[in-house]
């Protein structure tokens, strides 16, 4: 992943482990990192600081890595050359992204500009409603089976991640590792 630039989607109840272990291999890899924020619908915790919350406490700004090995910066405002591949974790973030609409359009110019679509858990739920699902096959949580079939998409539980074009899926936090080679081979293809 050396010189590669990833882009995670950082949104508001985001699967703890499922933002901190790519974001750290990523990095580990030499990758250059940037968390896309955008503004949540709806918060289950008290606002008041500029930060985001995983579904376990964790924030963005990240505690554990200092901020000068990745770089913050709102959704809205990014642009289709600062990336390479896009990761959406699972958790309560995918289900933010389709109640804030905006991250949805955001997918599908990421779609057309044909940049990876790395999404773990129930991040094929956001990709299902851009529609960028059909005749893909997907990894993910069982609660996007429908979601997943429905748009047109074949989900098979048995699979711990698949590689389908430009998209990239993984089952759930201990299919990590499986999720970030195939991440990787992703983008050895590119």
């Amino acid at each position: 992943m050396k010189g590669k630039k990833m882009l995670v989607i950082a949104g508001e109840d985001f699967e703890d482990i499922e933002l901190a272990v790519p974001v750290m291999e990523y990095l580990y890899r030499g990758a250059s990192v940037t968390l896309a924020t955008f503004p949540a619908p709806m918060k289950s915790r008290p606002g008041g600081l500029n930060i985001v919350q995983g579904n376990f406490g964790m924030t963005v700004p990240l505690q554990e890595i200092p901020l000068k090995y990745y770089k913050i910066k709102p959704l809205a405002k990014v642009t289709m050359e600062e990336f390479d591949a896009l990761q959406i974790p699972g958790a309560f973030c995918p289900w933010n992204m389709i109640a804030a609409r905006t991250p949805l359009d955001f997918l599908k110019k990421a779609d057309a500009a044909k940049k990876i679509l790395a999404y773990i858990c129930h991040g094929p739920i956001p990709i299902a409603a851009a529609d960028l699902i059909k005749g893909k096959k997907v990894a993910g949580w069982l609660a996007c089976k429908d979601a997943v079939t429905i748009m047109g998409g074949e989900f098979n539980w048995d699979w711990a991640a698949v590689v389908d074009g430009n998209h990239v899926s993984g089952r759930t936090p201990p299919e990590i590792p499986e999720f970030l080679d195939a991440i990787n081979v992703a983008l050895e293809k590119k």
